[in-house]
């Protein structure tokens, strides 16, 4: 965090609220209006490439036509001072993540309820041409009121410690929900589908189905069937819903 300026753009940083591959988010406000929002400085030796900021603005602009209830709206980004950032609506409350490590795992209710959410933000997505690249509980908001909102369109690659990631050129991500075809670079939105299906998984078992070293978790997305042992006390449709979403050859 050193460094860190005061102010970027319209906006006056006030509080780091966590922290990503790419970058610090802060807790910030709009200098116009006052507003409350999210802001996501990107690590300065990210900005000093040049291959990383077109792909930045060029995401940034893609994702911020996203307008669904669900997903966590872009409402600026840019290069002030030469620091990259990008500026979100903030959300109150906490993520799936957070709720998962207090709960082990979701009633069926809670579960359907947070995976309707996802999957509304996840088609609009493809419609738009979208590809998140990096669904996973922690980029997924819950507010306080009950909404599922799904962050990070147009900078995925957020990190969390103790549980691994890659780079693949310009490609992030946390091997725990990537799908095979991200390994060799070639996402598309059946990579964001795959990564909902692990998700799934997770709230309902209280475990991603693959665990291990980095280099096994890889192997496993690649190879293993389905661990079917966790999913035996779960309702028939959700095991479907799981299994389809995570199909590695869809025909």
């Amino acid at each position: 965090m050193i460094g860190v300026p005061e102010r970027i753009g319209h906006y006056r940083l006030e509080s780091p609220i966590g922290v990503g591959g790419m970058g610090w988010v802060y807790a910030a406000r709009d200098v116009r209006d006052g507003k409350r929002v999210a802001v996501t400085l990107m690590h300065e030796h990210l900005a000093m490439d040049d291959d990383f900021r077109k792909r930045f603005m060029r995401e940034a602009k893609i994702a911020s036509t996203l307008q669904s209830d669900n997903t966590v709206r872009v409402l600026d980004y840019g290069n002030a001072s030469g620091r990259l950032f990008i500026a979100m609506e903030y959300v109150e409350g906490q993520s799936l993540g957070e709720r998962l490590k207090s709960k082990g795992k979701l009633t069926g209710k809670e579960a359907v309820h947070i995976a309707v959410g996802i999957a509304a933000a996840l088609e609009e997505a493809e419609r738009n041409h979208v590809v998140h690249k990096d669904i996973r509980p922690e980029n997924v908001l819950i507010s306080d009121s009950g909404t599922v909102k799904v962050a990070d369109f147009g900078i995925s690659g957020s990190t969390e410690p103790g549980k691994g990631r890659t780079r693949s050129g310009a490609l992030f991500g946390v091997v725990t929900y990537m799908a095979p075809e991200m390994f060799v670079n070639k996402p598309d939105h059946r990579s964001d589908v795959y990564a909902f299906g692990i998700t799934l998984h997770e709230m309902l078992t209280g475990s991603p189905p693959f665990q291990g070293s980095l280099g096994e978790i890889v192997k496993h997305h690649q190879d293993t069937p389905v661990p079917e042992a966790p999913l035996s006390g779960i309702a028939p449709g959700l095991t479907a819903v799981i299994l389809r979403c995570l199909q590695r050859a869809w025909h």
